[in-house]
Parts: C-alpha cells; structure tokens; sequence
C-alpha cells in the first residue's frame, strides 16, 4: 500500500515546470515497511522521486500497474480540490518540491472605477514581465482590440497611413 500526502499550491502559480518529493529516510520516524532505506538512496543516487500528474481518472487503472503507477523512481500527484495537491508515494514522503511560472499580475494603466477589477486587482500595476517582451504585449492587445471591433461593429478597420509631421517645402520655391 502507497502513503499520500496532501500540499497545498502556492496561490501565483499559473504553469508547473517540475515537481519532486523527498523521502524520509531510516530515523526520520517511518513505520518499518514504509521507510525509504539507505539501500533504495545508494540505488537511485537520492532520496528524491519525480513527481507525475494524473487525473483521478485514470489514478485507479495506473496505480498498481507497475511500468505507470508509484515505484521507487515515480510519485503520483492528483488535484484534490482547487489549490490542493495529493502525493501519492511509495514511501513516506518529507518534502515536496514545485518549480512553476508564476502568473504575472494584470498590467492595469490607471485606477479602475466603480469596483472594476481585472484578477482581483483595481489599482494600476506595471508590467512585472522583463522590458523585451513590451512589444510582443502591445503587439498581442492591439490584434485583441481589432478582432473586438470586427465582433462587435462587423466592420474591419482599415488602418491610417501615416503621415510626416514635416511640410513640404516643395511649394513654397
């Protein structure tokens, strides 16, 4: 029988990158038979283990098959409910590890009237995201707005040539 735990998920996270869990060890507290032993850390390098992402769907038919369920190389993680992540381990399990892209706060250009809010936020942000990417943002909102407008006028806009702020001294010789 397999040990779970239950983790709660950092509440940025938008995109898990990898996720790994430690073993308790031999002297950690483990009951006999659910301990990892200094034999399976000198097999496997480390008391760490990948951690795989299932649904509960499928939990039932991968769990005791050995090529896809728990073994001493492979953990299996379901969501719970909402922020709340089961580990289900071969062995006890000390620690998990998550690395994740963190879900970037809204880009809000001035306060936002009458209890407006985009994700929970009202007041202006700037973009947290590195300056290069400023183009492909604007870029991204403008093709958004032109695609809204063709929704909601059944127009295309044609776009405006631009022009000089220079005259032309052409005729004034």
């Amino acid at each position: 029988m397999a040990n779970s735990k239950f983790f709660i998920i950092p509440d940025d996270l938008w995109f898990t990158v990898y996720e790994s869990v430690k073993y308790k060890t031999e002297g950690e507290g483990n009951i006999p038979d659910k301990k990892c032993t200094i034999d399976t850390i000198t097999s496997y390098g480390n008391a760490y283990t990948n951690v795989m992402p299932i649904t509960h769907d499928d939990f039932y038919r991968t769990y005791n098959n050995p090529f896809r369920g728990v073994t001493n190389k492979r953990a299996l993680r379901l969501n719970a409910a909402g922020k709340l992540y089961e580990v289900v381990s071969k062995y006890d399990i000390d620690t998990y590890f998550i690395r994740y892209v963190k879900r970037p706060k809204p880009i809000i250009l001035e306060d936002l009237p009458d209890g407006l809010t985009i994700n929970n936020e009202s007041t202006s942000n700037t973009c947290e995201l590195d300056d290069s990417l400023h183009d492909v943002i604007l870029s991204n909102a403008v093709q958004l707005a032109l695609q809204y407008h063709t929704l909601t006028t059944g127009k295309v806009p044609v776009p405006q040539q631009q022009t000089s702020s220079k005259k032309s001294d052409d005729n004034n010789d």
